[in-house]
């Protein structure tokens, strides 16, 4: 083997000691960029103890150099880390959470599988639960693989209030040796689920029958589904059990996504996040806000979204005319660096001793920046089930997604076409007086990932293309270029960027003819221009509160001993906080007419109004969560009301006061008391 080769892909294992940000994991990559490295000899987890250490690195063409050596094979190195380098990070700690979808759809016979649907969600459950639980040897290396796994499975019925428990199984810690245990435990609560659904559908059939059977209409099982979608005098309001089946299909993914947020809360911190969907694919949602709001939640606490199908493809003769809405699916796991397969292998191919690096394993535990480009790119299509004797199917080529086409047609489809639907149109380019570093760290916080690095030794300059996948088909081009030197970026203010973004001619159009918007009448169409445009905006706020956060540290750099705005002067310190609560219009104002309090006011003001939610985007956050402790003595009669027949209120003033004293000492001053406090520190 060459002294010096390329990497083609390069494995790398984090600590679990904290959580390594995508921010963090942009910088190893940058600092090792056209740079050699030998990966490690180490063949266990804890022979590991950087923040981030290379495991393994396969070069190009990997297999064909294992066919003429196959005694090597790994290969000693060195490897070059270019920017065509596929980095996939690997955690020693993960926490997945799968819900399973019980929707009525679920219950509709696959016509080109002859299944029920029903029968397949516990069948796509065990055999990722399997695949998963299989240690693997890190391509290229000796290390076998065992990281610690937490496994909570939710179970989502379709009722407002459902009297079946929905959590199948809460933080199991899943290995080889207990998943088979594991799965016969969810094999029986899944059947109490079912029965528990079955018995509510039920009871809800009888008294549908009785409301309607007043001379009206006459409720059976055959028309059930037709009485609650078309009839009008069915009104889905009371306590009746018939308006427990009213969950239409975009709350219940909103609910889904929810019940698998506040899972991911009761497992283990410090480990990588996942939730996993088992669905048909009957979901959507209703406006491009609540989509914009999940992928949000998402990108701040780097959690990625997967779905496994369950059933067939779009075809045209789907029963009852379901039709998975699969480019939502796949948008999703694509913009949350998830993954979508359509189908999961048979059970057999995983239960062989080798230890391989299974789908599964490339799926939910590995992450690298171009799975938010392209997706993920499983191993079984629908072409390999097109073979077998069970299997009916009707091709028909203008049914199917673009994505589809590809695959199931690939003779067929005319890929330079498919470029010529797809647009491209600059939005603008300027400078900012910003480090590289820096501007790239926020944009990575707001979802967006690497797409291509272009480094010029001429100019000494390095340009990274980001995208943000806004929309399917719809994408946001980031470039930002700065100075770059000796393999490292110049610590120079000096930066500039371009914005573009890509879609359809007829997307391109709406978003940009203001003659056509104003005669737009569909609602949808109206809100996703509103908020294209508005993610356009936040991107030109988001870099000025950016420029307004590091003039602090640039004027320090410049005049480390002059101009207030830079020394906190000790009667703001000595003050019990520098803002305060105006009471007659809960207004932010000065807690002194002082000089010194004013002209510290215009910096600090903008960052003590600054929304929580969004500080991820320019901060490094943490959430530590107390438990105050009540004041004593507790009113004798706690439990009962007082004369006015109100409750006597339990307060925590005491406790409350000492945590703003400890704050207080621990800081350099206080913005806002009970709010804000500001703690300077030597980096």
């Amino acid at each position: 083997m060459p002294e010096e080769m390329e990497a083609d892909e390069c494995f790398v294992l984090m600590t679990d000691r904290y959580r390594v940000s995508r921010n963090t994991r942009a910088r190893w990559f940058f600092d090792h960029i056209n740079k050699l490295l030998t990966p490690s000899s180490c063949d266990k987890l804890d022979d590991f103890t950087q923040e981030i250490q290379v495991v393994s690195m396969l070069p190009k063409n990997y297999q064909d150099l294992l066919e003429e050596d196959s005694s090597d094979s790994s290969g000693g190195g060195p490897f070059k880390i270019t920017h065509n380098t596929k980095v996939t990070f690997l955690a020693r700690r993960y926490r997945l959470v799968f819900i399973l979808d019980l929707s009525p759809s679920m219950t509709t016979v696959d016509t080109q599988c002859n299944r029920v649907l029903y029968d397949e969600v516990f069948t796509a459950l065990s055999r990722s639960l399997r695949g998963l639980a299989q240690p693997f040897f890190v391509p290229g290396s000796r290390l076998l693989f065992t990281p610690e796994m937490f496994v909570t499975v939710l179970a989502h019925t379709p009722f407002f209030t459902s009297e079946g428990q929905q959590v199948v199984a809460q933080g199991w810690k899943l290995t080889a040796e207990n998943v088979t245990d594991f799965i016969s435990l969810l094999k029986i609560r899944f059947n109490e689920i079912t029965d528990s659904v079955a018995k509510v559908t039920a009871r809800a059939n009888e008294e549908l029958d009785d409301k309607l059977s007043g001379g009206k209409r006459i409720s059976t099982p055959d028309n059930f589904y037709l009485d609650n979608l078309f009839y009008d005098g069915f009104e889905g309001g009371g306590d009746d059990m018939a308006s427990s089946l009213s969950i239409p299909p975009d709350i219940a993914m909103v609910n889904m996504y929810r019940c698998g947020l506040l899972a991911l809360q009761l497992l283990p911190p410090q480990s990588n996040a996942g939730i996993v969907m088992i669905s048909d694919g009957m979901l959507t949602l209703s406006s491009a806000s609540i989509l914009e709001s999940m992928l949000t939640q998402s990108r701040n606490h780097n959690i990625s979204c997967s779905f496994l199908q369950v059933g067939s493809p779009p075809h045209p003769h789907s029963c009852f005319g379901y039709l998975p809405y699969t480019d939502l699916m796949k948008f999703i796991t694509t913009a949350t660096f998830g993954a979508y397969l359509d189908r999961c292998p048979e059970e057999k191919k995983m239960t062989t001793p080798e230890f391989n690096y299974s789908m599964y394993h490339r799926a939910f535990l590995a992450w690298n920046f171009q799975r938010g480009l392209h997706g993920f790119k499983a191993d079984v299509h629908w072409d390999a089930y097109r073979r077998k004797d069970d299997y009916w199917s009707v091709d028909n080529p203008y049914f199917y997604s673009v994505a589809d086409q590809v695959n199931r047609f690939p003779t067929d489809y005319d890929h330079k076409k498919d470029q010529d639907m797809v647009k491209h149109k600059l939005h603008g380019k300027t400078r900012l007086k910003l480090s590289f570093t820096s501007v790239l760290s926020c944009r990575l916080r707001e979802g967006y990932t690497i797409k291509n690095v272009a480094i010029y030794p001429a100019t000494k300059r390095i340009e990274v293309s980001l995208i943000l996948p806004w929309k399917h088909n719809v994408n946001i081009e980031y470039i930002l270029g700065a100075p770059w030197t000796d393999g490292q970026p110049t610590d120079t203010s000096d930066c500039t960027y371009e914005i573009n973004y890509e879609g359809s001619y007829w997307f391109l159009h709406d978003v940009t003819c203001l003659a056509k918007n104003r005669n737009i009448t569909s609602g949808y169409r109206w809100t996703a221009i509103q908020q294209f445009w508005s993610t356009l905006k936040s991107l030109t706020d988001a870099d000025n509160f950016l420029v307004h956060l590091t003039e602090y540290s640039h004027r320090k750099r410049e005049k480390p001993s002059s101009g207030s705005n830079i020394e906190i002067p000790d009667s703001v310190k000595c003050s019990r906080s520098l803002f305060i609560l105006s009471p007659d219009s809960n207004e932010l104002v000065t807690a002194s007419e002082n000089s010194a309090f004013h002209n510290l006011s215009h910096y600090w003001k903008k960052i003590c109004l600054l929304d929580i939610n969004v500080w991820h985007k320019w901060m490094h956050t943490h959430r530590i969560n107390l438990i105050l402790e009540h004041d004593l003595p507790l009113p004798s009669n706690l439990h009962f009301p007082a004369d006015n027949r109100r409750y006597y209120h339990v307060q925590c003033l005491k406790a409350m006061a000492a945590l703003s004293s400890l704050l207080r000492d621990y800081s350099s001053f206080v913005l806002l008391e009970n709010h804000s406090y500001i703690k300077f520190t030597n980096m």
